[in-house]
């Protein structure tokens, strides 16, 4: 307390916390009511613990000296506009020949009646052809497919630290691991420092602790986490789990069966540089 109220008058420290103490109020209060007068569904989407979370929030940034209100990006907005283009990475993805290289449509061969039998299962379970996914490369090339004046655009050359949120259930597992090399290796440098993977209650035995182990096997775990949940909560609590543990200056959340293109953050991210309200 003694480094806090060293930085922050008396006068504001008094009313942020009075402010802050009427937030949560009207927080436990309006919990109440629809509690009440509602039903216990409801209940699941406005919990105790989100509750705790807002006042945790308030009380560190309280304790890092920094004033709620502010835009957290403002010594960015001056700075000079670049080309974020890796153009060595994209010739590089241009020479790439191989299934479903550059997005090109890939045709199965004919194969034995027991393929087509998991063709066909694995196309019920998952509500797309999975079986062409396993034979796709999960770090391949892609179409680039923006309009001409798109990769003329500049942005502005520091981007805030960004954390990418993947709420799935039973999604297929190459599906996964193929949306996840797509934003690392199409991501400005230094800017991706986090992936939350959110398994929502998945009962595929692949997508616990064996997708765990694959992630260290292919190098990833030291960026992507996965955090499963005990039982199904549902799209918007997934996401609102994930984050709780995002690192990240800004919160990017994709489902878990999204391949990006090139150059896809920049302009997505700088509208919030500007205006940090802004929700992309």
């Amino acid at each position: 307390m003694f480094k806090f109220v060293r930085y922050v008058p008396k006068k504001k420290l008094s009313s942020f916390f009075i402010y802050g103490t009427i937030f949560v109020s009207s927080l436990l209060i309006g919990y109440k009511i629809v509690y009440t007068n509602i039903d216990n569904l409801v209940m699941d989407m406005i919990t105790r613990r989100d509750i705790k979370m807002i006042a945790e929030y308030i009380r560190n940034e309280a304790l890092a000296g920094r004033r709620i209100g502010e835009n957290p990006f403002k010594e960015y907005i001056g700075l000079p506009k670049i080309d974020w283009h890796d153009y060595k990475q994209m010739e590089e993805d241009m020479k790439r020949e191989g299934n479903g290289e550059q997005g090109k449509a890939y045709v199965i061969p004919f194969g034995t009646p027991d393929d087509e039998k998991l063709q066909d299962q694995l196309y019920r379970v998952n509500g797309y052809n999975a079986y062409i996914s396993d034979m796709i490369s999960v770090n391949r090339s892609v179409k680039d497919i923006r309009h001409p004046k798109c990769k003329e655009m500049k942005y502005v050359s520091k981007l805030p630290t960004v954390t990418v949120i993947f709420p799935f259930f039973n999604e297929h597992k190459s599906v996964i691991l193929r949306s996840i090399y797509s934003i690392l290796n199409r991501s400005p440098p230094n800017t991706i420092v986090q992936i939350i993977l959110v398994n929502d209650g998945s009962t595929k035995e692949e997508l616990n602790e064996p997708f765990n182990e694959e992630l260290k096997r292919l190098g990833l775990s030291n960026i992507v986490e996965m955090i499963k949940n005990k039982k199904r909560e549902g799209l918007m609590r997934a996401r609102q789990l994930g984050a709780y543990k995002a690192i990240g200056e800004i919160l990017v959340f994709l489902d878990a069966h999204s391949e990006a293109n090139y150059n896809w953050l920049p302009p997505l991210i700088e509208p919030i540089v500007f205006n940090y309200k802004t929700v992309v």
